[in-house]
């Protein structure tokens, strides 16, 4: 619903993470990339970059919130932060 703002691909090529101006974090799969996605995170800010763990197993953000540049990490089965 709002521009894309940052993409990132795991190294096996399996699942791609999107952010965008709408504080979504979506990872999807090749055969999910026209349906819906495998897993979404609302973030608390627009994220200025994403980056999968090389399995894909891990999704992390980047985003400035309340004057701070923060990088949260997230696991992509259950949508849970794991750190800050």
């Amino acid at each position: 619903t709002a521009p894309v703002t940052a993409v990132g691909i795991s190294a096996d090529g399996l699942r791609v993470a999107s952010a965008g101006a709408d504080k979504a974090l979506k990872i999807w799969t090749p055969d999910t990339a026209l349906d819906k996605p495998l897993a979404a995170v609302t973030l608390p800010a627009a994220p200025q970059c994403v980056a999968l763990s090389p399995n894909g197993l891990r999704v992390a953000a980047g985003f400035a919130e309340n004057n701070a540049n923060l990088v949260r990490v997230f696991d992509v089965a259950s949508g849970k932060e794991l750190q800050t």
